[in-house]
């Protein structure tokens, strides 16, 4: 493992306003704009979920959920907000986000450059070559090469910053052994064997333990506890996106990118969502509730870690230790001193934008679990375990809060 010392510039620190039951502080230091009001959904009456649905109970219980932006005019601009912002980061990174992610890079290069053959080179870079990745077609060195630029900064692309952060998810989910990461026929179960004694060796913080704890703050089975009722894989073919429920293209448009540089489109398996969750969910839905950015984001943390941090939780540990020792322990604000939120804040923005700017992942499935990387406790009391935050955050305050986090580490285009 590579301990790295950051220093960084610090930001402004605001809060949004929200009601007081509510975790109304965003992952980001940025100024804050209004907030839409923190609603709860609960209307999930048949006619509204065939308006999105497009037919009857007997028709279908499970819907493509980008269907309720080609209804639904509301959930078609939260799409599209929160595509733009996220595209943007990889457009035009702040200067916290881009040296990050660059520290982040120069480690991966230099694990790929320890790593004893190209088999197991291809291994870790099968998901991102392979036919549903970002750089499909490609090779071992053209992943090697965009690592490189990433670490150098000035000549990095979306595609490149992109491939960054997919690796980074695709170890977390590795070595979570989730199932998660889709497009792995051309790596055998021993070649993931051998990749990931290699990269326990390589980067401790990985430990099993350690990944437990990840699991049992941030996977979707937390965050999502209905997923397995309310999603369905109806095909396993994978079908290429473009953004949030396809808007890839115009967000790009709106952001004045040119096509050559666009963030590329990746493929993956549609998930159908049930239509009442559809109906009632405002936030645009993709996947459902996910726990994709506590695994990248515990693998970015141990790549530039140190041995007393432990990789995503640390700032959940912090909070409840405070909490502890003194009952009426509220936090306040994200994280828990400037340093901290202005580092780990812009790990967050990575690991959560990469997921909505290519549409895997919409804003209010990223939530939680992103949130809970800030220390902070994003469920109400009043819900229970087998609500999500599709259920508080589900009328817009989801695209705000993450939104803000992107533009926080943005530069503007």
């Amino acid at each position: 493992m590579i301990n790295t010392q950051l220093s960084v510039t610090t930001q402004n620190a605001a809060q949004p306003s929200a009601p007081t039951e509510q975790p109304d502080s965003p992952l980001s230091n940025a100024t804050a704009t209004s907030q839409p009001s923190i609603a709860t959904n609960h209307d999930s009456t048949v006619s509204k979920a065939d308006k999105y649905g497009g037919g009857g109970e007997s028709v279908t219980t499970h819907i493509d959920p980008a269907t309720r932006s080609r209804a639904d005019s509301k959930t078609e601009a939260l799409a599209l907000e929160q595509t733009q912002a996220a595209r943007n980061l990889f457009y035009n990174p702040g200067p916290i986000a881009e040296q990050q992610l660059g520290m982040a890079a120069n480690q991966l290069g230099e694990l790929m450059d320890m790593m004893p053959n190209d088999e197991m080179r291809g291994a870790i870079s099968a998901r991102l070559i392979g036919n549903e990745g970002l750089m499909k077609g490609q090779s071992i060195q053209d992943v090697r090469s965009a690592l490189s630029r990433v670490t150098q900064g000035a000549e990095a692309s979306a595609n490149d910053r992109g491939a960054t952060v997919e690796l980074m998810g695709g170890i977390g989910a590795l070595f979570a052994d989730t199932g998660a990461t889709t497009g792995m026929q051309s790596r055998s179960q021993s070649q993931s064997e051998k990749l990931r004694d290699f990269l326990a060796d390589h980067i401790p913080l990985l430990s099993d333990s350690n990944i437990t704890e990840m699991k049992e703050l941030g996977d979707s089975k937390v965050t999502g506890p209905l997923k397995s009722q309310q999603r369905k894989r109806p095909s396993p073919d994978a079908v290429p996106r473009f953004g949030m429920h396809d808007l890839g293209a115009q967000a790009d448009k709106n952001l004045g990118i040119a096509p050559k540089n666009a963030l590329g489109s990746v493929s993956w398996q549609l998930a159908t969502i049930d239509k009442n969750k559809v109906a009632s969910t405002a936030e645009p839905l993709s996947g459902h509730m996910s726990g994709s950015p506590s695994e990248a984001l515990a693998t970015f943390d141990a790549l530039l870690g140190n041995q007393n941090e432990k990789p995503y939780v640390k700032a959940h540990t912090q909070t409840r230790s405070e909490a502890a020792e003194n009952p009426s322990y509220v936090q306040k604000q994200a994280f828990h001193s400037q340093d901290e939120a202005d580092v780990k804040s812009a790990r967050a923005a990575w690991a959560t934008g990469y997921l909505v700017a290519t549409g895997f992942h919409s804003s209010v499935e990223v939530a939680e679990s992103a949130l809970k990387y800030s220390g902070q406790n994003p469920r109400p009391e009043a819900y229970s375990g087998t609500s999500d935050a599709a259920d508080w955050l589900g009328d817009g305050a989801a695209t705000a809060m993450i939104k803000e986090l992107h533009e926080s580490h943005s530069k503007t285009p």
